[in-house]
């Protein structure tokens, strides 16, 4: 027995005449088909009909109209949405570098304030004049001294106001020349102590420059200012909760009784204090300046403490 078939759909034409069973159609395209097959016996007589068999092939949906359609659409979505993210990121990242450039104009500004507040006219005025009396009075061992004390000082605060942060030894080595200076400019003498727990390392130690001095003038001109004899000034370094902890202290008068008479140099002082808050609360928002009375009882104040909370991270 012989067969013959044919696929409508894909030929019209009929196979050759084979004994072959099989009849294979790879790779047909999605559509309707019309499978015929006819057979033939040994006198190659075939039959008056053929055997149909009618079946129909679905496209894949990946090749489906409405599926490239969908693809298409969750394409340009997917499209769309990153690129709303990555504008809002590109303005997010715009916003936080305007921020950052504004906050250093702010930081900037603040520590030119603070440099100006530092080097006070009437301190540098007084300090030559101090070293001017001495030569005058041919004491030209003193007038020698504190002229170089001047000049370091001079020079390390304009070095330090260079950096955004500096070693806590040359924070202490300038508040010394400081306060030597100070002491040279006043008829009422005072004395000072400076002190470092023993936990704490000055040259690794790294804090803004500029910070301390403000509280320190305060301390040695409305508090010791104060008094004719006697001023004692502690500066006293110490670790709290991980953090470098500031105390200035003075047997002055005390807030409240300073509060009742007029400053020497009117809005300086609080000026420079002001100052030297803006800049620790943009360097550190958890940072505090906490004043205090102390006292001998209720009614009687010994002094004034300042205490100053500085991060330790700043290197």
């Amino acid at each position: 027995m012989v067969f013959k078939s044919r696929l409508l759909g894909l030929s019209d034409d009929w196979s050759p005449p084979s004994n072959n069973r099989e009849a294979v159609f790879p790779n047909l395209k999605p559509g309707n088909y019309q499978f015929e097959v006819m057979a033939a016996n040994e006198d190659l007589k075939w039959n008056e009909r053929p055997a149909i068999f009618a079946f129909s092939i679905t496209p894949a949906i990946w090749v489906t109209w409405w599926f490239r359609i969908l693809v298409a659409g969750i394409v340009i979505s997917i499209t769309l949405l990153l690129f709303r993210l990555r504008l809002r990121q590109v303005r997010k990242e715009g916003e936080n570098q305007r921020r950052k450039i504004e906050m250093e104009k702010q930081m900037l500004e603040l520590e030119q304030k603070a440099l100006r507040l530092q080097m006070n006219p009437h301190f540098i005025f007084n300090a030559l004049n101090s070293i001017k009396g001495c030569m005058a009075m041919n004491d030209t061992v003193a007038a020698r001294e504190n002229l170089v004390k001047f000049a370091r000082l001079m020079r390390l605060i304009l070095d330090n106001s260079r950096n955004s942060v500096i070693s806590l030894d040359k924070e202490i080595l300038t508040i010394e020349l400081y306060l030597e200076l100070e002491k040279l400019n006043r008829s009422s003498s005072f004395n000072y102590s400076l002190s470092v727990s023993e936990n704490i390392v000055p040259e690794d130690i790294f804090i803004p420059p500029m910070i301390l001095q403000p509280f320190i003038e305060n301390a040695v001109i409305h508090g010791v200012g104060g008094l004719t004899s006697g001023g004692e000034i502690s500066i006293r370094f110490s670790k709290l909760n991980k953090r470098l902890l500031c105390e200035i202290s003075d047997n002055g008068p005390g807030m409240k009784a300073d509060k009742s008479r007029k400053s020497i140099e009117p809005g300086h002082h609080s000026a420079g204090i002001e100052v030297t808050r803006e800049r620790l609360e943009m360097l550190d928002p958890e940072m505090k300046i906490e004043f205090s009375n102390l006292q001998q009882d209720a009614e009687i104040n010994k002094g004034t403490r300042v205490q100053i909370q500085l991060p330790l991270d700043l290197e």
